[in-house]
């Protein structure tokens, strides 16, 4: 708890475990089972022409680590916790970011993809309402430079909605997703079975299938 100037540094340990302070620009807590407190000269200068010494286990941190800062400091900008009494839905969106910023630099790596990592999640949201809901509205911002979502370039066909349950001869009806996005409540017989879109045959089948915004 002690309060340190810059520089200083303060540790504890057993024979296991070493906990340590260090006073940079703020306060670095580091916990380590292979390093000391010694401190190591960071092969840089201060304004008096001095070396800077820094914790060997920041040093190490910094030289292996530099890709978990990078993540962790993108994430602070757009992660999407939010304060919650429930510790498990904390740890499932901050995975969720991960994963989806892993996707990115995978993604990056593809080709010569020039979206940043707000696009590229925003274009993951628009593909997920293209597939499994509809989504009404023009786009703001910049074109899209992300091709155009799968019903609009693949090859779809209309068929009956199965029934439900076998030897039941109800004909079962879903909602139309073109017709519910304007509003209007149309109870459909078909369905597009790649899209799992239930849709009026032909009139919205054909606008589903052609326009991007329907």
């Amino acid at each position: 708890m002690t309060r340190l100037r810059p520089g200083e540094v303060e540790s504890q340990h057993n024979n296991i475990l070493m906990a340590l302070k260090w006073r940079d620009k703020r306060d670095v807590h580091m916990l380590s089972s292979i390093h000391t407190s010694a401190m190591k000269n960071s092969g840089k200068k201060d304004r008096n022409n001095q070396p800077i010494m820094k914790p060997h286990c920041v040093l190490d941190y910094t030289m292996n680590m530099g890709a978990v800062d990078k993540v962790d400091k993108q994430l602070s900008f757009t992660e999407c916790i939010r304060k919650t009494v429930k510790w498990y839905k904390k740890v499932f969106f901050h995975l969720m970011d991960l994963s989806s910023y892993n996707a990115f630099a995978i993604y990056r790596k593809s080709g010569p993809n020039r979206s940043n990592f707000k696009d590229f999640r925003m274009q993951i949201i628009r593909q997920i309402f293209e597939k499994y809901g509809a989504f009404n509205g023009a786009r703001a911002g910049r074109p899209s430079i992300e091709p155009a979502p799968l019903r609009l370039t693949e090859r779809h066909f209309p068929a009956h909605i199965e029934e439900r349950t076998p030897g039941n001869d109800r004909i079962e009806r879903r909602r139309c997703v073109v017709c519910s996005s304007r509003g209007t409540r149309v109870l459909s017989t078909f369905i597009c079975l790649d899209c799992n879109a239930a849709l009026c045959v032909p009139e919205c089948f054909r606008i589903y299938h052609t326009n991007l915004h329907y």
